[in-house]
């Protein structure tokens, strides 16, 4: 039997698109335009939030560049919650903002998108496998696949 990993699931993800987009044109007569935003505006909005997941895992194990991990400040890197269970958490700052422009930022939407990830998927050392899990995680949120 045929297994399909997550990498080669992106690979030939346009061309499965494609197919849903003429299926869905042909048999119920919608607009093909409509149906094509509609997925890709979904797979944007989870492009985006990997992109900043990625950085933010080669910033929480140490592999990123200074000036990366200057802008993003862990939890538990404030004095005040050295007793407390925040101080081991892996969660990162999130500052707050007076405007919606400032959420596009790496400084506000790197640590959003870290903290919203689960905590086992958040606990992977190693790179490749974390990009392979992260995918496989943000395209089921994407879909609503279980």
């Amino acid at each position: 039997m045929f297994q399909i990993t997550s990498s080669h699931l992106l690979d030939i993800l346009p061309s499965i698109i494609q197919y849903c987009i003429i299926y869905l044109h042909r048999k119920k007569g919608q607009d093909q335009d409509i149906c094509k935003a509609f997925i890709t505006s979904k797979l944007q909005n989870q492009h985006k939030k990997h992109h900043s997941s990625v950085l933010m895992h080669s910033i929480h194990t140490g592999k990123s560049l200074c000036y990366l991990s200057d802008i993003v400040q862990p939890v538990a890197s404030r004095t005040i919650r050295s007793g407390l269970r925040s101080a081991e958490s892996t969660d990162y700052i999130t500052p707050r903002l007076n405007t919606k422009f400032g959420e596009r930022s790496f400084s506000h939407a790197g640590p959003a998108s870290w903290n919203s990830l689960p905590a086992d998927l958040r606990a992977i050392s190693d790179c490749s496998c974390f990009k392979s899990k992260l995918k496989t995680y943000r395209f089921q949120l994407a879909f609503n696949i279980q």
